[in-house]
């Protein structure tokens, strides 16, 4: 079965975000709107609020990992996952993170290339969802912003 590529100069631009203690999953939608088209490419930037990071070196990101769309859940399955390398984010600690409960934000990621994820979780289904889930490191304590921490996730394809 053929699908056809939308235009190479049309982008969308999907945001989506991830609340957790210490730990959040969101379920990432990188279906094209034109019905049975494919991307030609589709990328992936996450942006994490300084909130409850500060800039120690103990508060960072410990891990990025992708799985198949499963609602409900705050973490991939251990044995069924993409461990995003960490050479590909910015684990942190930022400069400029100093304050308590700053709502200014960082880039962790950006233009990560999905096509891996994307044959992995969505080869031959008619949407393209899949779970992508941002920990954080134990001390991570989440004190401000009703306990949670935040992460944006955008999908550009």
């Amino acid at each position: 079965f053929f699908h056809p590529l939308v235009s190479q100069d049309t982008v969308e631009v999907r945001s989506y975000e991830c609340y957790g203690s210490g730990l959040c999953a969101v379920t990432v939608d990188a279906t094209p709107s034109e019905e049975g088209a494919l991307f030609h490419r589709a990328t992936l930037d996450v942006d994490i609020y300084c909130t409850d990071f500060f800039a120690y070196p103990s508060r960072f990101v410990s891990s990025i990992k992708a799985c198949a769309e499963a609602s409900g859940v705050t973490k991939c399955p251990a044995l069924d996952n993409i461990a995003i390398p960490d050479t590909a984010y910015s684990r942190g600690p930022w400069q400029g993170c100093s304050d308590p409960c700053m709502s200014a934000q960082r880039k962790v990621m950006q233009s990560y290339d999905l096509a891996d994820v994307l044959d992995r979780y969505t080869f031959q289904r008619p949407t393209k969802r899949f779970t992508l889930a941002i920990a954080a490191s134990p001390s991570v304590t989440q004190s401000c912003f009703s306990s949670v921490f935040t992460g944006g996730v955008s999908i550009r394809a």
